[in-house]
C-alpha cells in the first residue's frame, strides 16, 4: 500500500476504536473502497472493514503473488490469526494492532525476570526429557528405546506468524505479510534481564553470599551446575563453609533436594558475585524472546483458545499484546510493606524509611548519607537479614544505631527451617503439610520459617560491635506495634527517645490481592485465593483447565516452606515444565509414548479439590 493510503487505513482503523470503545460492537462502519497501487495498475477491495474482511477472504493477495510469491494472508496463515477478540476489549492503538500483525508470538509467556522466572525458562528447555543426548545417533536411540526423539519445537520455521515486511527492488512503498518462525519461550518483564531486581536488591544491602546452599539455584534439573561452573571457572573460594554446621561439610553428605530424593553436594553458600555471574551465564545458553514491559491483563479469545497478555512497554508505554498458548506468573513476592502499626502513614516523611524503599534506588550507606548528613541517631526495626544489614550500614555511615525486634535475635544457616531440608524429614513434613486445609497452611507455613533470622556470621558481628563499642546497641520490645511515635523537630521520638531516622526492616506482607495483574486473572477466570494467595493445585494451575501457571511464594500453599527461595524455584519450575511438556516437545510421527507425570504432588490423591482432607 503506498504511504498515503497507509496514512488513511490508519485513522480510519482508530476511528473503529473509538466507536469499539463507545458503542461495544464488533464491526464498524469503514471506507467502502480501499485501493492499492502498483506503478499503473490498481486492485480495488470493497468491505465494510477494509484490513479484517481481506484477511478473513484473503483477498489481499490477488495480484501480488505475482510479485511477492512468499506473500501470505488469511486463510494461508495459521487459522483464525487476525481474530484478537479477547474479552477485555482494549482499544487498538493503531490498525496493526486490532488486526493482530503487531503482536508479539510465543507458546509460553513467563511474566517475571527473577529466579523463579529462569528457573522456569531452565526447565522448559530441559533436554533430558527427550532423550536425545543419550544415545550416539538417531537410529541408536530408535532402536533402544522404540520410537524416535523429541524434538523442540517454537525455534524452527515450520512454526510461523505474520509480520510486515517490505517489498524488494522497487515496491518499497508496498508493505506485506511474511511468515517467520514462533520463539518457544517469551519473557515479560520490566527490567532488561534476568536478576536485573535481585541484583539490585544485594547490592543496595551489600550483601555478600546467599542463605540457600549450592544446589539450589535455576537450573532446575542440574542440582550441581553452580558447582560445576565454580569448579570451571576457577572460583571454589567463593562457595563459602556453612556457619553452625560445624564447619566444612565434605563433598558426598547426603542431603535433601527439592524433588525429595536425595543427592551428593556441598552444603556451601556462593557468593553474591558467584551466583549473579553463574545466572548471566545460565541465560545466554537458554533461547527465549526477552520483552521489557509491565503486564497489565491477560485475557482469552475464545476462538483461538489462546491467552493475550497485555502489557505496557517500558520506555515508550505503548500498549502491546503478546499471544501464547501458556502463561506462567513468576513475579515473585506480591504484596504490601510490612509496617508496624505506630508507623503507619509516615513513611512520606523524611525521617522515616522502609527498606523496600531503598531497593529501588541504589544503596544503603548512600540513602543514609542523604538523609543524614551528619552522625546521628538511628533506630533500625525488625529481626533477620535485612535489618542486621541495615544496622551494619547504618554503623558504616558513622552513626549511633539501635537494632529493635520483637525477640531475641536468632542464627539459623539456611532461611528455611533444617527439618526440610533433612532427606530422612522431608516427606514426612510435606504429606502433614499437603493434609492440612487451605486457610491453615499460610499459618504452617510461617511457623516452618520461624521468622527473621541471621546467618551466624552476621549475628557474630552485630554482638561484637554492641558489645565492644557504643556505636550499637541491641534491643528486645515485643510491643513494638504498641510504642508511642511522634515527629519532633527534625527527629523522631519512639517511647520517648529522640531517633534522627527511623529505618522499618520489617519486609512484605505477601498477598496478591495487592497486584492489579493478580486481581485480573482472578476476576476474569474466577480464580481462587485463600488468605491472600492463589489456589494452585498439584501442577501449579491457577485455573483448572486453563494454562496458567503460579511459580514462587505466591504459590506457597501448594509448594509450602521455601516456595519463595531458590529451592522452591527449582521445584515448581519442574512441575510446570512437566505440565507443559506437549507444548515445547513434540514426537515425530507415529510414536506412540506419552510423557509421565514424574514432579506432581504424590500426596495429592489425598486431598480433594477444596484442600480438605477425606476422613
Amino acid at each position: 500500500m503506498t504511504a498515503a493510503v497507509g496514512v488513511a487505513l490508519h485513522h480510519s482503523w482508530q476511528a473503529c476504536a473509538h466507536k469499539q470503545a463507545a458503542e461495544s460492537e464488533m464491526a464498524v462502519e469503514a471506507p467502502k473502497q480501499l485501493s492499492v497501487e502498483k506503478e499503473d495498475s490498481k486492485i480495488e477491495t470493497p468491505g465494510k472493514c477494509p484490513t479484517r474482511e481481506r484477511a478473513q477472504t484473503g483477498a489481499c493477495s490477488q495480484g501480488l503473488e505475482k510479485i511477492a510469491p512468499d506473500f501470505v494472508c488469511g486463510p494461508k496463515l495459521v487459522p483464525n490469526m487476525f481474530d484478537t477478540s479477547c474479552s477485555c476489549r482494549v482499544a487498538p492503538e493503531s490498525v496493526l494492532d486490532d488486526i493482530g500483525v503487531d503482536d508479539e508470538h510465543a507458546t509460553i509467556v513467563i511474566i517475571g525476570g527473577g529466579p523463579h522466572a529462569l528457573a522456569a525458562l531452565s526447565a522448559l528447555h530441559e533436554k533430558s526429557f527427550a532423550f536425545a543426548e543419550q544415545y550416539g545417533s538417531e537410529n541408536e536411540h530408535q532402536r533402544r528405546v522404540g520410537f524416535g526423539s523429541y524434538t523442540k519445537v517454537g525455534t524452527g520455521s515450520h512454526r510461523t506468524r505474520p509480520t510486515l515486511c517490505m517489498l524488494p527492488h522497487k515496491m518499497r512503498s508496498l508493505t506485506y505479510l511474511r511468515r517467520v518462525p514462533i520463539l518457544a519461550v517469551c519473557v515479560l518483564d520490566p527490567g532488561y534481564r534476568f536478576m536485573e531486581a535481585w541484583d539490585k536488591r544485594f547490592e543496595a544491602l551489600k550483601i555478600e553470599k546467599l542463605r540457600s546452599p549450592a544446589f539450589a539455584h535455576p537450573a532446575a534439573f542440574e542440582p550441581r551446575a553452580l558447582v560445576n561452573y565454580a569448579i570451571a571457572q576457577g572460583r571454589t573460594n567463593e562457595l563459602h563453609s556453612v556457619d553452625g554446621l560445624g564447619g566444612h561439610v565434605k563433598l558426598g553428605q547426603r542431603l535433601a533436594t527439592t524433588d525429595g530424593g536425595e543427592q551428593d553436594s556441598l552444603w556451601r553458600l556462593p557468593s553474591t558475585t558467584l551466583f549473579r555471574d553463574f545466572c548471566l551465564h545460565l541465560e545466554t545458553k537458554l533461547p527465549h524472546q526477552w520483552i521489557s514491559g509491565s503486564a497489565t491483563k491477560i485475557c482469552k479469545a475464545e476462538s483461538t483458545d489462546k491467552y493475550y497478555v497485555h502489557y505496557t512497554e517500558t520506555g515508550s508505554q505503548r500498549m502491546r499484546k503478546v499471544v501464547a498458548s501458556a502463561v506462567i506468573l513468576a513475579t515473585g513476592p506480591t504484596g504490601e510493606w510490612n509496617v508496624p502499626r505506630p508507623f503507619k502513614g509516615m513513611l512520606d516523611h523524611r525521617r522515616i524509611l522502609h527498606t523496600e524503599e531503598v531497593v529501588h534506588k541504589g544503596s544503603l550507606m548512600d540513602e543514609l548519607e542523604w538523609r543524614i548528613p551528619s552522625r546521628g541517631r538511628v533506630l533500625v526495626i525488625g529481626g533477620g537479614l535485612t535489618a542486621g544489614q541495615a544496622a551494619l550500614a547504618a554503623v558504616r555511615a558513622n552513626n549511633r544505631v539501635v537494632l529493635r525486634s520483637r525477640r531475641p535475635l536468632q542464627t539459623r544457616p539456611f532461611d528455611i527451617s533444617e527439618e526440610w531440608l533433612d532427606a530422612k524429614k522431608t516427606q514426612r513434613l510435606r504429606f502433614e503439610f499437603l493434609k492440612k486445609p487451605m486457610d491453615q497452611r499460610r499459618a504452617a507455613v510461617k511457623q516452618a520459617v520461624v521468622g527473621g533470622s541471621l546467618p551466624k556470621v552476621y549475628m557474630e558481628e552485630l554482638l561484637n560491635l554492641s558489645r565492644e563499642s557504643e556505636s550499637l546497641k541491641l534491643e528486645v520490645d515485643e510491643d513494638i506495634d504498641s510504642c508511642q511515635v511522634s515527629m519532633e523537630g527534625g527527629g523522631v521520638r519512639v517511647n520517648g527517645e529522640v531517633f534522627d531516622q527511623v529505618i522499618l526492616a520489617t519486609g512484605v506482607v505477601t498477598s496478591t490481592t495487592c497486584s492489579p495483574l493478580y486481581l485480573q486473572v482472578q476476576k476474569a477466570f474466577d480464580a481462587k485465593i485463600v488468605a491472600g494467595l492463589p489456589v494452585v493445585n498439584s501442577s501449579l494451575r491457577w485455573v483448572e483447565d486453563e494454562k496458567i501457571f503460579v511459580i514462587g511464594a505466591n504459590a506457597m500453599l501448594e509448594i509450602g516452606p521455601g516456595s519463595g527461595n531458590l529451592m522452591g524455584a527449582m521445584k515448581g519450575a519442574k512441575i510446570i515444565a512437566n505440565e507443559l511438556y506437549d507444548l515445547v516437545w513434540t514426537r515425530p510421527a507415529g510414536n506412540m509414548a506419552k510423557a509421565g507425570r514424574m514432579f506432581t504432588n504424590p500426596f495429592s490423591v489425598l486431598v480433594d479439590s477444596d484442600g480438605e482432607t477425606d476422613e
